[in-house]
């Protein structure tokens, strides 16, 4: 480490040093390696977490000088475990891949970003391969909205007023009270959203395998968290529903 100043608000150091733990988003990671330059509560330079909730490195710069952190980097990562940072689906919700984009947050449920995405795989229930694609987390007019662009796997947004960590569990809760009639143990009261977008077969394995559609499909419709009801319109060429 070499550098100057005393006083965290204005030290200026250059480092490469191993952090035993941190907490991020109100969760601790360990074994982190910093090689870069600190500077006035901002960091810029290569980041190396070897923690069993996080594996990669990301490099770029990383502002921390304010309660809600911003981030303009480019990661390389080899395990990042989403149910641990409060997005759940229900069970392990591991990505892997390489990102490149902005951000910024104080925890999951004011996240902004907007990343380009390349050769990431997002493996839950089931296994999710984007070779390419662009994702926007963002909020308008009060509104969350959540925008993709992903060839061969989808492509469209959600808008409405919703916690994102909980997304995922309402779309679940959802398809499973439509598909097979289960009731909802929980209900989001409070939140609701619209949604369209173009759907491949590759997110259709994800959430409905019993469902094939071969030439794609337009999905649209909103969702009512305080009864767990899920309206959707659904346009394609061939669909396939195998009972079970």
């Amino acid at each position: 480490v070499s550098g100057e100043g005393f006083d965290v608000n204005t030290l200026s150091l250059k480092t490469r040093s191993q952090i035993r733990s941190i907490e991020i988003m109100g969760k601790r990671l360990q074994n982190i390696v910093l090689d870069g330059t600190l500077a006035s509560k901002q960091f810029n330079g290569i980041i190396d977490s070897n923690d069993a909730h996080a594996n990669g490195r990301v490099e770029g710069k990383i502002d921390f000088s304010t309660q809600r952190i911003f981030a303009d980097v480019k990661g390389s990562i080899q395990h990042l475990n989403l149910a641990y940072f409060g997005v759940d689906g229900g069970g392990a919700q591991i990505v892997r891949g390489n990102v490149d984009g902005k951000i910024s947050f104080t925890d999951i449920n004011d996240l902004d970003l907007t990343a380009d995405l390349n050769e990431v795989v997002f493996d839950g229930a089931k296994k999710i391969a984007i070779p390419n694609g662009a994702l926007k987390v963002t909020f308008e007019d009060g509104n969350r909205l959540v925008n993709v662009d992903m060839p061969n796997v989808v492509t469209g947004e959600i808008r409405g007023r919703y916690n994102l960590g909980d997304l995922g569990k309402m779309l679940q809760s959802a398809f499973d009270k439509v598909l097979v009639g289960a009731e909802a143990h929980k209900v989001y009261r409070g939140q609701n959203f619209t949604f369209n977008f173009d759907v491949h077969q590759n997110l259709i394995n994800y959430f409905a395998p019993n469902i094939t559609i071969p030439n794609g499909a337009n999905v649209s419709g909103n969702y009512n968290g305080n009864s767990n009801d899920l309206v959707m319109n659904a346009d394609a060429a061939a669909l396939t529903y195998i009972m079970t």
